[in-house]
């Protein structure tokens, strides 16, 4: 018997736990024809000075910039940043 009880208990919770869960999102429903992106812009403008220096946020100095040497996420990072502006100018030449 109190076998019985302890998988009614199970199951109970196990159909509870998705119910509450759905419960703490927020509605699908969109509060009027706000677009998620307005405000944002796709390009910056050009730099008009020289830079001195770059830093990159990583937890340790980047070994190569070769992109044959990256092989973890600093290494990856200077790359994807430095190769990023020349990317986005293919874009918007198309």
């Amino acid at each position: 018997m109190a076998w019985n009880r302890s998988l009614v208990a199970a199951v109970a919770i196990t159909a509870a736990v998705p119910l509450a869960a759905t419960a703490c999102g927020r509605s699908t429903v969109s509060s009027g024809n706000t677009s998620p992106s307005s405000g944002l812009v796709s390009t910056t403008r050009p730099g008009t000075s020289p830079v001195g220096s770059v830093v990159w946020a990583v937890y340790r100095d980047v070994n190569s910039l070769d992109p044959i040497y990256a092989f973890d996420y600093p290494e990856n990072t200077a790359d994807s940043l430095m190769c990023e502006s020349l990317l986005s100018r293919r874009r918007m030449a198309r």
